[in-house]
């Protein structure tokens, strides 16, 4: 019997006008790897620590003993995500609080031609902000600096992009690569024979 393939959509909370992707993944992905999977398709860099909230539990990479959570290679989305979940929440960055808000669209997708191992992006709006800008609340005010050359703060906010991010080219706010994410999805491997999690026993 085949894997399951889950098609989700997200978005990237209390930013206007909204960012969002919708990907779909095999559905016996670990919650480590839909990591993984979520920061090539955002646009992030995997510097920060994140956590899952699903149905009411927490997952992290590496739960701190202080704060009950439970480990993220040990559950996979198929035990976790039944048709009736509403929302998955995602926090990366817990400096900058990027909080995303993830939805199931279809359970038993079926991918397009071209996409064999199971993953892929199918369309999204806009730019991941850069990393380190500050959060949500912040990200506005860096646009209006950057894109207004009479802001007091363009220029600094300009020469702080390229050299942070070692950019060529000037930060596009409404750019989107499809292409390139996928191209980058298409390198995942499918996985013959997965390790058991603590979901499987």
């Amino acid at each position: 019997m085949s894997t399951p393939i889950y098609l989700f959509k997200i978005e990237l909370d209390d930013i206007k006008p909204k960012i969002w992707r919708e990907f779909f993944v095999p559905a016996d992905l670990t919650l480590a790897d839909f990591h993984q999977v979520i920061q090539q398709v955002m646009g992030w860099h995997n510097a920060h620590m994140h956590e899952f909230e699903i149905n009411g539990e927490r997952y992290h990479e590496k739960p701190d003993p202080e704060i009950p959570a439970r480990r993220t290679r040990a559950y996979r989305l198929m035990n976790l995500v039944p048709d009736q979940t509403k929302v998955i929440h995602y926090t990366y960055d817990f400096g900058d609080s990027w909080e995303h808000s993830i939805k199931l669209v279809k359970a038993a997708f079926t991918p397009p031609e071209g996409f064999a191992n199971g993953y892929g992006c199918l369309r999204g709006a806009r730019a991941c902000p850069p990393e380190d800008i500050g959060g949500p609340y912040v990200y506005p005010d860096f646009l209006a600096a950057l894109n207004d050359p009479d802001n007091p703060e363009h220029s600094e906010m300009k020469e702080w992009y390229a050299d942070f991010f070692d950019a060529d080219e000037p930060f596009d706010s409404e750019r989107f690569d499809l292409q390139e994410v996928n191209k980058v999805l298409a390198r995942i491997k499918a996985k013959k024979s997965r390790k058991k999690t603590e979901a499987d026993i």
